[in-house]
């Protein structure tokens, strides 16, 4: 489906001329976001490098090809080597203190959109990243979402859509805000469709502790 189809198909559900195109497609992508947070979609997977500083220990990875969605899988350092991951900066901190050794890169934290890492490389090295990149928002008519697998895309955008729009609509009303909850019904049945489907498609064997 396109952006253009979703819409249409949103209206016929919605049926509120308080919703004009430009909001529909607020909501559509508000839904695309929702889900492919929800969503280790291998589509969205990309490599990037990093360079460290020699005065800090820590480096954005704000600027990462696709844009950084804020979920890392891998770290190797200039070698090849995978670099640990740990949890949190203040386990970070709990082994190394105030970060400011010098000496080989051994472990490295996320927090946000800032990689830590310790020790601090004397020179600087190129780290290389293995992470999800944010999903291609839907502009113009003829966009699809085609990181999402079609079968899905009913259910995760119209009916993820119509469950927004309605959230807002029955606001207020007295008792259960009926329609809404149907189509969020049918939003978090898609959700547990696609995560079965990733799961049919998995053919690799996964190892490491950080996998997701």
């Amino acid at each position: 489906m396109n952006l253009e189809e979703i819409r249409d198909e949103v209206k016929l559900l919605v049926q509120d001329d308080g919703f004009g195109d430009e909001s529909i497609d607020g909501y559509i992508n508000q839904s695309l976001l929702d889900c492919t947070s929800q969503l280790h979609l291998p589509a969205l997977k990309r490599i990037d490098t990093v360079v460290t500083s020699t005065s800090t220990a820590y480096v954005s990875v704000s600027a990462l090809e696709g844009g950084f969605s804020g979920r890392l899988i891998r770290v190797y350092n200039s070698d090849g080597e995978e670099v640990e991951i740990v949890s949190s900066l203040e386990l970070l901190m709990d082994d190394y203190g105030n970060l400011t050794e010098d000496g080989d890169l051994e472990k490295c934290c996320l927090e946000g959109n800032v990689l830590w890492y310790a020790k601090v490389p004397a020179v600087a090295e190129t780290l290389t990243l293995l992470y999800f990149k944010n999903v291609d928002l839907l502009v113009s008519d003829g966009d699809s979402p085609d990181d999402i697998p079609e079968f899905c895309h009913r259910p995760l955008l119209v009916h993820g859509a119509a469950w927004m729009m309605f959230d807002v609509f029955e606001d207020g009303l007295d008792g259960q805000k009926v329609n809404m909850m149907s189509h969020r019904g049918l939003y978090e049945n898609g959700i547990m469709k696609v995560r079965e489907w990733l799961g049919r498609n998995n053919r690799h064997y996964i190892s490491s502790c950080w996998s997701v």
